[in-house]
């Protein structure tokens, strides 16, 4: 099974449900997955798809998702028959399980579509504070038949088995998760739908309810009814994660941990990966201690502006120089920018990394393994070896953030834990022959930030201005380093 960019377009015109988890490379970047995921009725549509069971109609669909399915990637379905009237269809990647669905047999399905209606078109923000038991929504639902058509066409046997009304219920299921409540925020994580044959056809409507809300784990538990004139379509029972932002990195913390000075006026540092996150609480600390700082973004970043203005507080600043760091087209723009204010480039910290994910370590995952780990060096070799003669030429300092994944190695990331061991060993011969440069690593441990934003990480994941501030602490110190390259701890 693999799906397409296309293939989540189609979908989310055919449902309506425009959620910009699985539209906008801007908002999910600000998300844990980092980019655009997969609708999960989509992937469903698409395992029912690859299944040859000879029965048609659908009385019954329950789903577990465990873990997103991106576009592009391959992903192994398997389908057993636990009984006469009952289907089991599991979806792997590689080693790893993806979402788990039930199909229990029911009537044949009849060719009847409702009539399109006007829908939601923009989806709710409900943060999870404002979600409370007994909340409703309620609305018209249906879908353009022109586009719906389209999706029949490209999953002929989930249309067969399904029928227009069932394959239209299930759509509605997605709309109601990513439009109506949670909406924006909500990743949905299970869902049970029962489906009814409907012999009339008239307009849809919906109409749901808050069930419960598990504030500790961010989980919303909808039930809703798809309602086919006076009759019911389908009954559904929805739970979804409510993902809310990380918070951006603040000033006034980092002067908790580490006061404002002037000690860098004057100087010139370059952050690869400066635009949020860690990357974003070093720049504002170099730049809270008189610093220019040149904040290094491949894609255009909302919360930049936000930064800008804090830095507007300190004694130094913060300028955004945008581009692909693996690129050393990027790194001589940098050049050029320092040479033309007649600078030095005094510091360099190296902080970008590709979005993490999760990977199991066999061979379907050997391809995506070595893009990463070519990826996560490539953004660090690049600026580094075109920057090193100006750090040289300063005697500056250059500081590459490692990871505590290396002493403490996660299950389900082979790649990020030997892509930092090839970026220390990097900075390791690179610390041995440019012995005019201070080099520094450090290995923080499990920070709050957009790639670890889940209501279970958010518990225990640390906050980045105390880890900023102790790396600046640090690069500010004149003494040279303890060791080729020094190893700089993280308190607590």
């Amino acid at each position: 099974m693999r799906l397409t960019r296309d293939d989540m377009a189609a979908f989310r015109y055919a449902s309506g449900d425009a959620n910009p988890l699985h539209a906008s490379e801007q908002y999910a970047r600000h998300t844990a997955f980092q980019e655009p995921i997969a609708h999960g009725v989509l992937a469903c549509l698409a395992a029912i798809d690859s299944t040859d069971d000879p029965w048609d109609g659908v009385g019954q669909v329950d789903v577990d998702f465990r873990q997103p399915v991106f576009p592009g990637q391959e992903y192994d379905v398997a389908t057993a028959a636990t009984s006469e009237h009952e289907q089991r269809i599991l979806v792997r990647d590689g080693g790893r399980r993806c979402f788990d669905m039930t199909i229990r047999r029911g009537r044949a399905p009849e060719d009847r579509r409702a009539p399109a209606a006007a829908m939601r078109d923009t989806a709710a923000d409900l943060a999870l504070d404002a979600i409370t038991p007994g909340r409703t929504a309620c609305g018209p639902y249906g879908p353009e038949w022109n586009v719906g058509n389209a999706l029949a066409h490209q999953w002929p046997v989930a249309a067969r088995r399904l029928g227009p009304q069932h394959l239209m219920s299930l759509m509605w299921c997605s709309f109601l998760s990513g439009m109506e409540i949670p909406g924006r925020r909500g990743l949905m994580c299970r869902v049970s739908v029962r489906l009814y044959p409907v012999s009339e056809v008239a307009p849809c409507t919906y109409r749901a309810q808050v069930r419960d809300v598990d504030r500790r784990f961010g989980l919303v538990t909808v039930a809703g009814v798809l309602a086919m004139g006076e009759r019911t379509l389908a009954e559904a029972e929805i739970e979804a994660m409510v993902l809310d932002p990380a918070p951006p990195a603040s000033l006034d913390d980092i002067r908790q941990a580490l006061p404002a000075s002037s000690v860098l006026a004057g100087r010139t540092a370059a952050v690869v990966g400066g635009s949020r996150g860690l990357g974003a609480a070093v720049a504002l600390a170099l730049a809270d201690q008189g610093c220019h700082v040149l904040v290094g973004h491949r894609h255009v970043e909302p919360g930049l502006g936000a930064l800008t203005a804090q830095a507007a507080r300190t004694s130094g600043r913060i300028t955004s120089v945008r581009g692909d760091a693996t690129d050393p087209e990027w790194a001589e723009r940098v050049v050029e920018f320092v040479r033309e204010r007649e600078a030095s480039l005094d510091l360099l910290v190296c902080n970008a990394a590709p979005a993490v994910g999760r990977l199991a370590f066999d061979p379907a995952g050997l391809p995506r393994l070595d893009q990463f780990v070519t990826t996560a060096v490539r953004l660090v070799s690049a600026p580094l070896s075109a920057l090193l003669p100006a750090l040289t030429a300063a005697r500056g300092r250059c500081m590459a953030i490692s990871s505590s994944a290396l002493t403490s190695p996660p299950l389900d990331w082979p790649h990020y834990v030997t892509a930092k061991a090839a970026v220390e060993g990097l900075v390791d011969w690179t610390a041995a022959h440019h012995t005019d440069v201070d080099f520094f690593l450090t290995r923080p441990g499990m920070m709050l930030t957009d790639q670890t934003n889940t209501p279970a990480m958010r518990d225990i994941a640390g906050r980045i201005e105390p880890t900023a501030a102790a790396l600046v602490r640090r690069l500010v110190d004149p003494t040279g380093p303890r060791g080729r390259p020094e190893v700089v701890p993280i308190p607590g």
